[in-house]
């Protein structure tokens, strides 16, 4: 008989809810609130270039999506656009666009995560994320935030999945051994690869059939966890 599973993990973006609007969108909006008129495109532009730059300086020096990588990214924007910045202007940003990105969740979501309370689990989100902050943000914004006793950002700590460090160290504050864990995602490598190094179990949700080709344990909606488990604990 196997181990029982105690503890069930989520993946927040992606997984449980979804962005409305594109990062950009967000920006070109609190732009024109703040009275800068550009069009919608000339903010793309400036935003797609900020990521590939952020991307470029990760990979360099090892960084970690967090806060301060936000402020890093919104400084690069206002420098493509010519407009002049300055740390007050950069936190006006930041603090709005935390309210302005719209969240919402998958529909299959809420009746998972209460139908997983419902047979007993604790219920942790372990996500890539800017900061344990915004993370719980995100999850009152879509009515999910009350189905989660822990949240685990990597902004706040610093190492991101697929990073086993991450993984493990929910495992030691949850108080569950990683193999009595699942861990719930739609990135092959972050989540499902991620987790699996760090001896949890793994499911990958993919409902745009786009994993089709690798050997895991998938499913196409959050609905087929429930019984899943089930089948892990015989």
């Amino acid at each position: 008989m196997s181990k029982p599973i105690v503890t069930v993990s989520f993946d927040f973006g992606g997984t449980l809810a979804y962005e409305v609007k594109e990062d950009y969108e967000v920006y070109h909006e609190i732009l024109e609130e703040m009275g800068y008129r550009f069009r919608l495109m000339e903010v793309e532009s400036a935003y797609r270039e900020a990521v590939e730059w952020w991307r470029m300086v990760k990979r360099r020096e090892n960084l970690v999506w967090n806060e301060d990588s936000q402020r890093k990214l919104i400084s690069r924007i206002l420098l493509n656009l010519r407009v002049e910045e300055s740390r007050e202007l950069v936190d006006r940003i930041l603090e709005v666009r935390r309210d302005k990105r719209l969240m919402k969740p998958y529909s299959d979501a809420e009746p998972t995560v209460r139908r997983l309370k419902e047979m007993g689990f604790k219920l942790i989100v372990i996500s890539n994320v800017s900061s344990e902050r915004n993370l719980s943000a995100y999850l009152t914004q879509v009515g999910l935030r009350g189905y989660f006793s822990l949240l685990f950002a990597s902004g706040s700590l610093g190492v991101e999945k697929p990073d086993s460090e991450i993984f493990l160290y929910a495992s030691r504050v949850s108080g569950t051994p990683p193999d009595m864990m699942v861990h719930i995602g739609d990135d092959y490598e972050a989540d499902y690869l991620g987790a699996e190094k760090a001896g949890l179990k793994a499911i990958l949700i993919d409902r745009a059939n786009r994993y089709a080709g690798q050997r895991c344990t998938r499913v196409k909606s959050l609905l087929q966890v429930p019984e899943l488990l089930e089948e892990f604990m015989k």
